[in-house]
């Protein structure tokens, strides 16, 4: 969570409505630093619902940012996602411990831990480049 929150923090202070999709229900929200809880939507779903709300909530353009926290995997909803943020003009993270070769995103962040980011871009497989 540490990687976004500086973009959820900066989303919720300008007023802006971050949605928070927590399928695992392990976000507590007063614990995340300088967020403004009034504008933070937590949606607790369960699992096989996840990626549904997820993609209804990119796609209705009600919301600049979606958080996915942990999700299972995404099967076919991974390709609605990307479509959905599109058509919404929103933004999805995805943030999960399991690389899912079917999320096509633009950008992917793997924490590898000691302070190390590696970021890809294109699709999975094309070229990395690593920061500290």
């Amino acid at each position: 969570m540490g990687v976004i929150l500086p973009s959820l923090q900066q989303h919720t202070q300008a007023g802006r409505t971050v949605a928070l999709v927590d399928p695992q229900g392990w976000c507590h929200p007063p614990g995340l630093p300088d967020v403004d809880l009034q504008n933070l939507m937590l949606i607790r779903c369960g699992g096989p619902q996840a990626g549904w709300a997820t993609i209804q909530l990119a796609a209705s353009g009600a919301v600049p940012l979606v958080i996915l926290l942990d999700p299972p995997p995404l099967v076919g909803d991974a390709h609605r996602l990307l479509r959905a943020t599109e058509s919404g003009e929103s933004t999805a993270i995805v943030l999960t411990e399991r690389p899912d070769a079917r999320l096509t995103a633009p950008v992917r962040i793997h924490t590898l831990g000691g302070g190390r980011v590696r970021i890809e871009r294109g699709a999975p497989g094309q070229p990395a480049f690593s920061l500290s």
